[in-house]
């Protein structure tokens, strides 16, 4: 005994509009599914989400704070005894601007 597998082409747009219009001819109704609402969880719930994916980046940020080799870079520079430091750095960053950043869940 064989079987013959046919396979239907996925639904393109075009075939989509022909479907709908071959049922509007032949007067049978189309299901209509209500697309479904996103849920949005409210501003404490995103909070409590966001303070906790940040975990891992405080108790990473810790650990480089803790080491001997940080001190350069855990205060930012002082631009007045080195004032050509924001020609070459446009971006500065440091730990305690990391930090500030993470307690304001940015």
């Amino acid at each position: 005994m064989q079987f013959i597998l046919y396979h239907r082409p996925p639904a393109t747009p075009a075939t989509l509009a022909d479907d709908s219009n071959s049922a509007a001819t032949t007067g049978a109704a189309s299901p209509s599914v209500p697309p479904p609402t996103p849920t949005t969880p409210n501003r404490k719930e995103r909070g409590k989400k966001i303070s906790k994916d940040l975990n891992p980046c405080r108790i990473l940020l810790e650990d480089l704070e803790s080491h001997d080799e940080a001190w350069p870079f855990l205060l930012p520079v002082n631009t007045k005894q080195f004032p050509t430091y924001r020609k070459i750095i446009k971006t500065p960053m440091d730990l305690s601007t990391i930090k500030k950043k993470l307690q304001d869940a940015q």
